[in-house]
């Protein structure tokens, strides 16, 4: 193991009262708390988040699943002389709560156990450790912070609790709330970012590879059988899906901070790889910027397939495929306006879909929780191609383009700068 970075050793004259992360291999685990969790092992996630957040050093003693950066190897009763987290190895702690130990130590002959979500002893906070404990420090549990509590602690001891793990790791990282308790973003948003998590392919190559599934809808949408018309759906439907998980993904990627290297770069480090970042002006960032346009730019390449396919029928009217080609020409004009502005990076909200489920809740509308975090609007587009007929999904997305002009038509008239006489 990584021996000369963050060495826990400290004398008891050390006036930092920042603690250490001790971690001990976990006897009772059933489960390879090795096996990546979301991109990452579990501890090598608590490591490198603790570092980052002010913890003094990490170290473990021998007998560890696997070998950690940023982690010492330190015998037991090899002393330590300073405030302690005490952990089990498989065990994951939300960072608002390592944060507050920072914050707020504890006096030297204070420690308090910390419980996860099911009652296990996972952690022992300890105001000072004297020396490496060779098996869990046991005391009265803490008194928990107000927002935090047992929940905010997942202890790997089966493969059940990878679940729990993740579902603590994706609650820290997601910046929605809608998808809390879903269904939807249990089984399936869950499972896609294991899946794209366990691939080796970059978040920018993933990004791509979305784009090139909305972009064959389209063509699928050209053949004149419904079912290529529902699998161009599903191809929308899947592209927007995964574009919508990539900033979570990255986020779930990235690893804080530790330090400067020789040469002034700036690394960031994980038990894999060593990943050296360099921030361009003006570069567009993977996961957000490519990821953020796939949703309007599908939406109107789809409209526009559908568009010219509902003209090109002969039964139709001159006047009625004018009609049909004007609407569809604007709602695709609109959402090619709304990808120029993402991608110029002048986008003020002006002609983004507006918010369905906050509009639901106010109507006092709850949605299911099968649905709860979904791409709503490209699962009424597959429900429309279940008919066969390009009418129902193509209405779909002609309302869904019309209504990005209601915040462009109620948006209040910035007031004019005042004027400065001489």
């Amino acid at each position: 193991m990584d021996d000369s970075v963050h060495s826990p050793k400290a004398s008891a004259a050390d006036e930092s009262r920042a603690p250490s992360l001790v971690l001990l291999p976990d006897p009772e685990s059933r489960s390879d708390v090795g096996t990546p969790l979301l991109g990452r092992p579990v501890a090598q996630r608590l490591i490198d988040g603790a570092l980052a957040l002010g913890f003094e050093s990490a170290c473990i003693v021998p007998g560890a699943a696997m070998q950690y950066t940023s982690c010492a190897e330190l015998p037991v009763a090899d002393p330590v002389g300073r405030a302690a987290l005490v952990v089990f190895e498989g065990t994951y702690i939300h960072p608002n709560l390592l944060r507050l130990m920072v914050e707020h130590p504890l006096d030297p002959d204070e420690q308090f156990s910390l419980y996860d979500g099911i009652g296990r002893p996972a952690a022992c906070f300890i105001g000072r450790l004297s020396a490496v404990p060779e098996i869990m420090p046991v005391a009265e549990e803490i008194a928990w912070p107000e927002g935090l509590g047992p929940e905010h602690i997942a202890r790997v001891v089966y493969e059940e609790d990878r679940v729990r793990a993740e579902l603590l790791i994706l609650s820290q990282v997601s910046r929605s709330e809608d998808s809390r308790g879903s269904i939807w973003a249990r089984e399936i948003n869950l499972r896609t970012l294991r899946f794209l998590a366990a691939t080796r392919a970059s978040v920018a190559q993933l990004e791509l590879v979305a784009l090139l599934v909305v972009l064959v809808a389209g063509p699928l949408a050209l053949i004149e059988h419904g079912v290529t018309l529902f699998l161009g759906a599903l191809c929308l439907l899947g592209g927007v899906h995964v574009a919508g998980l990539l900033s979570v993904l990255r986020r779930l990627k990235e690893v804080p901070e530790l330090g400067e290297v020789p040469g002034g770069a700036s690394v960031a480090a994980n038990a894999h790889e060593v990943q050296v970042r360099v921030d361009f002006p003006g570069a567009w960032t993977p996961g957000e910027t490519i990821a953020a346009v796939i949703r309007p730019l599908s939406h109107a390449g789809f409209t526009a397939i559908l568009t010219y396919t509902l003209v090109a029928e002969r039964e139709r009217s001159s006047v009625a495929g004018l009609v049909l080609l004007m609407a569809g020409g604007a709602a695709a004009v609109l959402l090619l306006a709304h990808t120029r502005s993402l991608l110029r990076g002048t986008d003020r909200g002006a002609l983004a879909l507006p918010d369905g489920r906050r509009l639901l809740h106010r109507l006092g509308v709850e949605l299911p929780s099968v649905v709860r975090g979904a791409p709503l609007l490209e699962l009424a587009i597959c429900v429309g191609a279940l008919s066969g007929v390009p009418e129902a999904p193509w209405t779909v997305l002609v309302a869904a383009a019309a209504s990005r002009l209601w915040r462009w038509f109620t948006a209040p008239v910035a007031p004019d700068p005042p004027r400065v006489t001489r």
